[in-house]
């Protein structure tokens, strides 16, 4: 196009005038602007001079003041403390004078770097004086003190005082100088920018003036043209007359209005693109379809009355059904078909209606096998639209085995409480039988009648069994004094083979299946026996009319973690010993407590309900693993996991020890005891066989005690578990007065803490609780 009657011509030379006058006006106004910031930053500059010369004479005021406050009270502590830091603050406050000072002219330049170096060496001619003034005031020179004051530090003032007077006074000629000019320079500027701006304005006038004519009128003829192509008439065209930019409007304005010829085309576009849409919807709907059927998790949606909606492969499995049809067919009722608890749908809706959703909540389903499996939901409640009624939807996971293990672990925690329930009630009650015991000893050597004789061995027999009782206790708690030998199982089964046939009797046929290379395990062999008895009499009690007891042995060797009943048995090489019987079986809820104390379903006078958790026990304290299977009317198997041993040092089961002589010199016993029914009846049963008793009833007593009798006491007879001082540690500290003092330990509450916690070795010479006159007569005579 032709530039003719362009407006882009006239805007150029009016643009191309005002571009020039900007920059001239912007450079002038530049440069006066720098000039005028020169000259207020040189006036803040001096202000700021100004006011750290007055700090640095208040900071002067401040030492002196100090000084002569030192002076009139006389307080020499602490002067240091007291002037280093105002001598610090006027060293720094002049170093700032320094610099930010910045001279006007050369002149003043020289004079105030002469005034500034003088100042500097007031300063150091301070440090000294102040060094000298803070030397004879520790000294307690205070005449001396007073001398330098007026002296030396008048002197020194009257120096600083005079310097900083005439740095006062050139700092303040060179603010005033730079106010005057600051002040100069910003009127020239006012009046620039006033001249400036009336020559903008000017100037715009005449542009606008210029170019309205060639404007208004060709706006106008567009303005009309539009509003008919508005109003819909499509013919509208604009001719073009002037050659200029409107005629590139007009020409703009017709294109468009041809496109509009093309709405119809686009439309068809348009609804093309949606179809593509519509198939990339149906792909990503395929693609959550996959998901859905493919996902490890369970994916539902049931009514809120019970009935299936829709469920995903994974559902279906969990279930047991064959389908997702023969689900939705046959479950119709979700609450008495697949609840195990039918009570908790109730629960589980309510709560669902009022909070909205519910995360991992448990629940134990049947499948339709009639298996019961826990299952971990995640649901939401839907509200309905258009009158829809809600249902709900969410994800499950079988938590079956997590429940299994959860289980377990409950299990043995409840096992390990009633175990330290149990032995701590034998400890106690083994104090008890004690005093019973050794009393009833004591009457029975009196000469009694013979109704009262009878009475007494009643007691003494209803005690015994008390003490066979505890333990029992012990053995199940893990809390019984064990000596571990290296065994051979085999051995010791064949060994009470014909004990066993009689103890079953004649209509109970017993079989052996014992592995010939079977490995040995660590044991104590009497815990054995007791294993193997207390399986077997359940065994029989369980055939009340005749079957079958197998006893077999083998080795195992569990590669990974093996799950047994509920349990993990760990990674290892173990000794398997299993007794099977042909009997009765039992129910999961008599499995659950078959370890409890005390819990039986014999009658009262069958069993006490001890055997089993004495098994338990023994196993446990063995690390060994025990595993029950049981089915009703088919019969039970206990199988027992015993840790394979490899190590040879140790003594081989049936080791006899050699007999100790029995010492017929009556000695003095130092006897510890903190129960004092047992302390008593200890002391009088010892004293009616002719000993010499010293009894305490703390560790701290005894050392006492000993230390009055050292060379008399022949033997220490004392409890283990004592108050503030165990027996062990009491034995230590006697043992360092007297190397050869024998020591006999007693305890009714024996376990690890006491063999290994304490510190015992196994071979001590222990007697436990509850014991008789015999046996503590004899473990005394054998010191």
């Amino acid at each position: 196009m032709k530039w003719g009657n362009s407006i882009r011509r006239n805007a150029a030379m009016g643009i191309s005038f005002i571009v020039i006058l900007v920059i001239i006006s912007s450079t002038l106004g530049l440069i006066y602007t720098w000039s005028v910031r020169k000259a207020v930053g040189t006036v803040r500059n001096k202000s700021n001079q100004l006011e750290r010369l007055t700090h640095l004479e208040e900071n002067w005021l401040r030492i002196i003041s100090t000084v002569d406050n030192i002076l009139l009270t006389r307080q020499g502590t602490q002067v240091e403390v007291k002037l280093e830091p105002l001598l610090d603050d006027f060293k720094h406050n002049l170093e700032d004078i320094e610099l930010s000072f910045q001279p006007s002219s050369p002149e003043v330049e020289d004079q105030n770097s002469r005034i500034i170096g003088e100042l500097k060496i007031i300063s150091g001619k301070l440090d000294s004086v102040f060094i000298e003034f803070v030397a004879v005031i520790n000294k307690g020179q205070w005449s001396r003190a007073q001398f330098i004051r007026h002296n030396d530090l008048s002197s020194l003032q009257r120096e600083l005082e005079l310097n900083l007077n005439l740095l006062d006074e050139n700092i303040n000629n060179e603010l005033n100088l730079s106010i005057e000019n600051s002040v100069s320079l910003m009127n020239k500027m006012r009046l620039f920018w006033i001249l400036t701006a009336g020559l903008a304005i000017l100037f715009g006038l005449s542009v606008l003036y210029l170019t309205s004519r060639s404007i208004l009128k060709p706006i106008t003829l567009l303005v009309e043209k539009s509003i008919q192509i508005i109003d819909g008439d499509l013919s509208v065209r604009i001719k073009a007359r002037r050659n200029n930019e409107f005629d590139v409007l007009a020409e703009a304005l017709n294109s468009m209005t041809e496109g509009f010829k093309n709405l119809i085309q686009e439309l068809k576009d348009e609804i093309s693109e949606r179809k593509k849409a519509e198939l990339a919807l149906i792909e990503s709907e395929k693609k959550f379809k996959d998901i859905y059927e493919h996902a490890v998790e369970g994916i539902f949606q049931t009514t809120l009355d019970g009935r299936f909606l829709n469920m995903n492969p994974a559902m279906v499995h969990y279930l047991g059904y064959d389908s997702k049809e023969d689900l939705l067919e046959e479950c119709v009722d979700i609450e008495k078909q697949l609840y195990v608890v039918p009570e908790e749908r109730k629960k589980y809706i309510s709560d669902i209606l009022s909070k909205g959703r519910i995360m991992d909540h448990p629940v134990q389903l049947y499948r339709k096998d009639g298996k019961k499996i826990w299952m971990s939901l995640n649901t939401r409640l839907v509200r309905g639209e258009d009158g829809q009624p809600p249902y709900l939807e969410g994800f499950a996971t079988d938590i079956s085995e997590r429940k299994n293990l959860l289980e377990q672990l409950h299990q043995a925690q409840k096992m390990e409480a009633i175990g330290r329930l149990a032995g701590g009630i034998a400890h106690d009650f083994n104090n008890i039988l004690t005093v019973i015991l050794c009393y009833c000893d004591i009457l029975l050597r009196s000469n009694l009648s013979s109704p009262a004789n009878q009475a007494v061995q009643e007691m003494q027999a209803a005690s015994e069994k008390g003490k066979r009782m505890t333990s029992q206790l012990l053995a199940f708690s893990r809390k019984q004094v064990v000596q571990p030998k290296i065994v051979n199982l085999n051995d010791i089964i064949v060994n009470q083979y014909n004990m066993l046939n009689r103890i079953l009797g004649e209509d109970i046929q017993i079989k052996l299946s014992l592995n010939e290379d079977i490995a040995e395990v660590k044991i104590d062999p009497g815990q054995v026996d007791q294993i193997i008895m207390n399986l077997v009499v359940n065994a029989r009690d369980a055939m009340p009319d005749g079957g079958i007891l197998i006893i077999e042995t083998a080795n195992a060797d569990f590669i990974e973690e093996t799950p047994q009943s509920k349990q993990w048995i760990p990674s290892g090489k173990y000794v398997m010993l299993s007794v099977s019987d042909t009997g009765i079986g039992m129910d999961e809820q008599v499995k659950s407590r078959l370890f409890e104390p005390f819990f039986t379903t014999k009658s009262k006078s069958k069993g006490t309900g001890l055997g089993l958790a004495t098994v338990y026990g023994i196993v446990k304290q063995n690390s060994g693993f025990i595993y029950v299977y049981s089915e009703i009317d088919k019969g039970s198997t206990f199988k027992i996991y015993f840790p394979q041993t490899q190590d040879k040092t140790d003594e081989y089961y049936m080791h006899s020890r050699q007999d100790v002589k029995t010492k017929s010199k009556k000695q003095t016993i130092l006897l510890v005891e903190d129960d004092p029914g047992v302390r008593l009846v200890t002391e009088n049963t010892l004293t009616d066989y002719g000993y010499r008793i010293i009894s305490a009833e703390s560790g701290e007593q005894a050392i006492e005690l000993f230390n009055e009798n050292k060379d008399n006491i022949a033997v220490v007879l004392t409890d283990v578990v004592m108050p503030n001082m165990s027996g062990k540690e009491l034995a230590e500290i006697l043992l360092k007065e007297k190397e050869f003092l024998k020591v006999i330990y007693m305890s009714g509450y024996t376990e690890d803490s006491i063999m290994k916690t304490k510190g015992l070795v196994k071979d001590v010479n222990f007697l436990q609780k509850p014991f008789t006159t015999d046996e503590l007569i004899k473990m005394i005579r054998k010191q």
